[in-house]
């Protein structure tokens, strides 16, 4: 498929894909799509709910000297902006955090810069200093191949506008080194064909009392019992990274956007 007909594609299947405020998501938007607070409790460490997905990339610094982020569908980048800029204030090394973002649709600066300007109190003035970009390309995220080994992996509200969520999660599983975290949403979109029930939700069930999470991940973070925001962490390399479901259809759904998808045990 070519640029122009992602494009395309993505303009049909998006309520309205030139909508700046949901491309231009913070990092601490990110962040609130997860319960950090109870991993907050967990662990007794108040700073998980207070930075979130800084968090994650700062205990990968400490542990490695520098991160790897790879954003799929990022939108215009805004979060990778913001983490880059955490970083060069708070430890003075921009390049202590290396981003990538990845998205179908193009990344148009006067546009961007044009809405921060009027939004100017919901936005760092000086987030658009090229000090802070990312490495951006515009991709199907479905079969991306990443230039890095990439630590944290994140796909927020993305999944159900793809051909095949399943196989995005499962192309970003198999680029994942173990110790890579992985904060994916959306997943309620995702649904078996027979009998109906939430694919995650089923998953879960499965494996609930054998491992308390997925093979191959441990779980860092779940929004809810019935998974719909996930934070992995990838443990075990994976045979089969879909668990063992094709793509039977999917529906486009006029009322949110995207699609809502229907799978089958191969």
């Amino acid at each position: 498929m070519s640029l122009d007909e992602l494009e395309l594609e993505q303009t049909e299947i998006q309520l309205d894909p030139n909508d700046e405020k949901k491309r231009s998501r913070r990092i601490a938007e990110y962040s609130a799509t997860f319960n950090f607070e109870v991993i907050a409790k967990r662990t007794g460490d108040k700073s998980w709910k207070e930075k979130g997905i800084l968090k994650i990339l700062e205990n990968i610094v400490k542990k490695k000297g520098r991160a790897v982020w790879v954003d799929l569908a990022c939108g215009n980048a805004v979060a990778l902006r913001e983490g880059r800029k955490y970083f060069h204030e708070t430890y003075g090394d921009v390049d202590l955090l290396k981003a990538y973002g990845f998205d179908a649709l193009r990344v148009e600066m006067g546009r961007i810069r044009e809405f921060m300007e009027r939004h100017h109190n919901h936005y760092p003035s000086d987030l658009l200093d090229p000090t802070y970009n990312p490495t951006f390309a515009q991709v199907d995220i479905t079969d991306v191949k990443f230039p890095e080994t990439p630590d944290l992996i994140t796909c927020i509200e993305a999944v159900y506008y793809t051909n095949d969520p399943m196989e995005v999660i499962a192309n970003a599983t198999r680029q994942a080194q173990i110790g890579t975290t992985m904060c994916m949403t959306g997943l309620s979109r995702l649904h078996l064909l027979d009998p109906g029930s939430d694919l995650f939700e089923f998953l879960f069930r499965k494996y609930l009392g054998k491992l308390d999470t997925l093979p191959g991940f441990e779980t860092l973070g779940l929004t809810n019992i019935m998974p719909d925001d996930l934070i992995l962490v990838k443990t075990e390399e994976i045979e089969d990274p879909k668990y063992g479901f094709t793509l039977a259809e999917s529906k486009q759904s006029n009322r949110q956007g995207g699609f809502n998808y229907y799978y089958r045990e191969a």
